[in-house]
Order: structure tokens, then sequence, then C-alpha cells
């Protein structure tokens, strides 16, 4: 993987990819839970009473898997004030013993909302079945201090080794506001306002050519469920990269 990826500064902030058992990987469940707490797929999926104790026992899990078999990109201004989780071609979905080493925080969750962790797993199978078979960078999670306003400089550490390594990209939003932003960054809506289960919000899929293959087209399946990059209310996440990217 390109060195100069590892450690970078951008104007006022240090970017660097966090590691396995990073120290700073607490700050950055922390951020993500409270930057997701208002966003549709969590307002949908736990009541608000439980929500953030459920997303930073989820967001723990995520991190620790990112850290290990993606990226976990972060950007700090004294302190943690951006991250963004994605996986390179091949690497996501997460296969079952992956997932399995997060039971302990997943029992947590469901000891507190049952209902919304099936939720969750429902939609992720149904995403899982509208992936594009073509190998792809997968966009998870996108959170960034609205002061900070650095999710675009995360978003094109992706974009630049995906640029890079001539690979396609791929994401999912429930947030309607974050698809101007994606496509600005070259992603192209590829299904709109999916319906992945009855009273779930709705999901756009996107997806982004390599420059090695500018015209090719995602192999989709038919609509089914969805899940995805994930991004943010507004509100909360800075100006993406362009996107989800701020």
């Amino acid at each position: 993987m390109p060195t100069q990826l590892r450690r970078r500064v951008i104007g006022n902030f240090e970017i660097r990819r966090l590691e396995a058992a990073d120290p700073e990987n607490s700050a950055a469940a922390l951020l993500l839970t409270e930057s997701f707490e208002r966003s549709p797929l969590f307002e949908y999926a736990f009541p608000s009473s439980t929500r953030r104790f459920a997303l930073r026992a989820l967001f723990e899990v995520i991190l620790d898997d990112a850290t290990r078999f993606g990226y976990a990109e972060a950007a700090f201004a004294d302190e943690i004030v951006g991250v963004f989780l994605w996986y390179p071609p091949g690497r996501y979905p997460m296969p079952l013993w992956r997932e399995l080493r997060g039971i302990r925080n997943y029992v947590r969750v469901a000891a507190v909302s049952p209902i919304g962790l099936l939720k969750l797993w429902q939609m992720q199978i149904s995403l899982d079945h509208l992936r594009p078979k073509q190998p792809h960078c997968h966009a998870y999670f996108l959170a960034g201090r609205v002061s900070a306003r650095v999710t675009a400089l995360l978003g094109r550490r992706m974009l630049d080794e995906a640029d890079a390594r001539g690979w396609p990209a791929y994401l999912e939003t429930q947030n309607r506001r974050t698809v101007a932003l994606y496509e600005r960054l070259g992603f192209k809506v590829v299904q709109s306002q999916l319906t992945t289960i009855p009273g779930a919000p709705p999901t756009w899929t996107m997806w982004r050519n390599s420059a090695a293959e500018p015209n090719a087209r995602p192999q989709v399946n038919c609509p089914g469920r969805l899940g995805g990059i994930r991004t943010p209310n507004e509100t909360v996440m800075s100006a993406r990269l362009g996107n989800k990217l701020a």
C-alpha cells in the first residue's frame, strides 16, 4: 500500500490510518457514535433510549474490524475530528468468522434492543444481495466534526488509492442529501430509494468507476434489500469530502 497515504499533514489536520489497538480507537468509536446517532438508519433501528449504547457497542466492533481487515482513516487537530472506514476489494462483506469476533458486543446490543439488531441484520442481508459483482472498494462509515470540515479530505484518501490501483468504489446511503455530494466526487446512482424491509428508510446505492475503466457498468442483482455508506445527518457531519468525504 502506498506509504505516503499512511500519514500526511494537510492544512491544519494530521491525517493518518488507525491501527488495531490504537490508543485513539476509543475516541474514534465515540465520534462515530455521536455522528450517526441521528442518522435515518439508526433512528429506525433503535429507540432513542438505547441508541447511543447500541451504537457505541457496534462501532467498537466495526472499527476494530476495519483496522485489521480494511482501513480506518482519521483526521486530527489536537483531538480526533474525523473518521472514515472503508475496505479494499475482497474484504467486505465480513465473513462469519470475522462477525463472530464481535459476538460479545452483539450480545450487549441484543440485551437492550434485540429487534433493532434484527432489523440491521435483515437490511445487511439485503445489501449483500445488491452489491455489484465486480471487485470494488466499499465505503462504509464517514464521520466528522461539523466545525472541522474534514470529511472530504478523508474520503479522498480512499479515492486517491482507488484511482492509483484501478479500483472502482461502491457505497449506500440512507440520507438523500448526501447523494448530490457523492455525485460531485464521481459517484453515480445505481438504484434509487430502495426499500429494504417494511418501514426502513429508503436507500440509494452508488458507484464510481475506476480511472482505468471509466465507462464500466456495475453488475448488480435486481433490487432487494440494503445497508450502506452510511452518512449521518448533514447537521452532524461536516461537508463530506465531496460526499461522505467532506
